[in-house]
């Protein structure tokens, strides 16, 4: 491994902040048809991976952490007297990944984590675990959050191997439940480390020769 730290696994970070639902049409319409059924999560993270893919290293594996899991899709779908196909298959785990996968071309293994408050946090960790193990030599993990009016994709990519802007120890402690709103500030502006839990620290690699931030779609 490609770190600053011995046996740290290295990661780096992407977001792009939105707002959904959009007044254009997306580059990618062709590839999904009825993009404008989408709901904010779906329509995220094919549009964060647009903006990103060329700094993306392609994944063996993908983690949908999804906080909230679909409850607001979920409870759309009943007020509307249950009946909409377009609503019910944003009820399904894994569908709202859909789109950016056509998006991708890419049809690859994706689990889903839901560990609300600290989904994104849980998924990072999992993914750690994974990439440690030999399982995948490059796992995603990606969350959409609301913020304000707003919404955050959020895209993790967990490396076996290379240069990367932050990374992850192994460093035994004291349980700590690291939620996704200090993880995510943490990111935007990292001092110091970040216990995740019980095993895993967060820290800005020293082999960092630029970090990946955010893009905010106006």
């Amino acid at each position: 491994m490609t770190t600053g730290t011995p046996g740290a696994i290295p990661f780096n970070w992407h977001s792009f902040s939105f707002v959904h639902p959009v007044n254009r049409e997306p580059t990618w319409k062709a590839k999904v048809p009825r993009w404008s059924q989408l709901d904010a999560p779906a329509y995220g993270l094919a549009e964060a991976f647009t903006v990103w893919r060329d700094q993306l290293k392609r994944p063996d594996l993908i983690l949908l952490a999804s906080p909230g899991a679909s409850n607001e899709t979920d409870r759309k779908f009943t007020r509307t007297g249950a009946s909409s196909p377009s609503l019910f298959v944003h009820t399904l785990p894994n569908i709202r990944c859909s789109p950016m996968l056509q998006v991708m071309e890419w049809s690859g293994p994706v689990l889903c984590v839901q560990n609300d408050p600290s989904t994104m946090t849980r998924g990072l960790i999992e993914a750690a675990w994974l990439v440690a193990a030999g399982e995948a030599p490059t796992v995603w993990v990606l969350s959409v959050v609301q913020e304000g009016d707003a919404h955050v994709a959020h895209v993790f990519e967990v490396l076996s191997s290379g240069y990367a802007s932050f990374e992850l120890c192994r460093e035994p402690g004291e349980p700590v439940v690291c939620d996704d709103k200090a993880l995510a500030d943490w990111l935007n502006q990292p001092m110091g480390s970040l216990r995740l839990g019980s095993s895993h620290v967060a820290q800005v690699s020293s082999r960092t020769k630029e970090r990946h931030g955010r893009i905010t779609d106006q």
